[in-house]
């Protein structure tokens, strides 16, 4: 299995921590916790794994079910990038 955006989008953020704490990075020079809230992170996460479930439950698929769940997983990604576009980053998230 491959990792998802959302685990390389955490490790970002600790490592910033981590930079951070260690004052190696300036608080002006941070960036990810903000790009990347927790409420981004975890919608992610139940997203893809919405999708891949979906996948397996699928047995000898058609192109049809096939685009059907890629097209399900699209909607809900842009779902959860419009709420977090519309101002929802801080906690209000999806």
């Amino acid at each position: 299995m491959t990792d998802s955006p959302s685990k390389h989008w955490r490790d970002g953020v600790v490592e910033e921590a981590r930079k951070l704490a260690a004052s190696t990075l300036n608080v002006e020079d941070t960036f990810m916790a903000n790009l990347y809230p927790a409420t981004l992170l975890d919608a992610t996460d139940e997203a893809l794994s919405s999708f891949e479930t979906g996948l397996r439950t699928l047995r000898s698929p058609s192109d049809d079910e096939v685009l059907a769940a890629v097209e399900r997983a699209v909607l809900a990604l842009n779902a959860i990038n419009e709420l977090l576009r519309c101002g929802h980053r801080s906690g209000d998230g999806p």
